[in-house]
């Protein structure tokens, strides 16, 4: 059996740890589900990043509760790290290292695969941008662009690190390079991102196309609209603004920061005329 981005449990008295997840515990539908032995049979691994504090701390609780379960850690892969196994070959051959392999062979197996896939590389030089090695996490994704052609996370993370340095053209430029390729779909982080980097150079059509485009790829959250309203609000855009509100309210139509915002904007619209 192979597990991957481990979960031991959802409940608050299971997984006090992990308090993002106790907002969808149901006591009815997730009471007692936590890994037990009886869930587990043959030989299992768990792969996870321990750089991942959430994950790390599931998969200490799983080995607790059942011991004979391997720990497989896997650094710079972040919570999804199934993506580095996402071709049928590679998952291939972690099967038949957890079927057959010991667990420093397992290991093994799982550092080859993972400098297979720009995930990897883009979390060690996100890592290498934290700690201030900032010109050797450029490397790191420079690197990796080269490898990775025509792969739109990759140079996103590039832009991300350039920003972090202070470099806005240049983040800018890699945003844009990024935008224009046709690997993936942007995400919603991304396109903020850009949106953000183009207000600050002062491209404000741009920056607000690029926070609208980023409310319609995500919609599902009132913050996501709020990010593309109060730059609308920043900007005297009342007509837009009042738009975008109605919109989100629709969506959400309780939501008091929401209807703050709206009343805000038909202020100053009128304070406009």
């Amino acid at each position: 059996m192979l597990a991957f981005s481990p979960q031991f449990a959802v409940s608050p008295h299971e997984a006090p740890y992990d308090p993002n997840r106790h907002a969808f515990y149901n006591a009815a539908l997730h009471g007692d589900m936590a890994i037990t032995d009886a869930d587990v049979a043959g030989r299992t691994s768990v792969f996870y990043d321990p750089a991942e504090q959430m994950d790390r701390l599931h998969a200490q609780a799983i080995q607790t509760a059942v011991p004979t379960v391997n720990l497989v850690p896997v650094m710079y892969t972040g919570h999804h790290l199934i993506r580095i196994f996402a071709d049928e070959p590679r998952l291939a051959r972690a099967v038949r290292a957890t079927l057959t392999q010991p667990v420093q062979s397992q290991r093994r197996t799982a550092r080859r695969v993972k400098k297979n896939s720009s995930t990897y590389y883009i979390n060690l030089a996100t890592a290498l941008q934290k700690r201030g090695r900032i010109q050797r996490a450029l490397d790191v994704i420079e690197a990796a662009s080269g490898r990775f052609r025509n792969d739109r996370h990759t140079v996103f993370c590039k832009s991300r690190i350039l920003r972090h340095d202070g470099q806005l053209d240049a983040a800018y430029a890699a945003f844009k390079t990024g935008l224009e390729m046709n690997s993936h779909t942007p995400e919603y982080e991304d396109l903020v991102l850009g949106g953000n980097l183009a207000l600050r150079l002062a491209l404000i059509d741009d920056g607000l196309a690029l926070f609208k485009r980023a409310v319609a790829r995500n919609p599902f959250k009132p913050a996501h609209h709020l990010v593309y309203i109060d730059a609308l609000v920043r900007h005297a855009r009342w007509e837009e603004g009042i738009a975008a509100s109605g919109a989100a309210l629709l969506r959400f139509p309780q939501n008091a920061t929401l209807l703050a915002r709206l009343e805000k904007l038909e202020q100053g619209q009128r304070r406009s005329v």
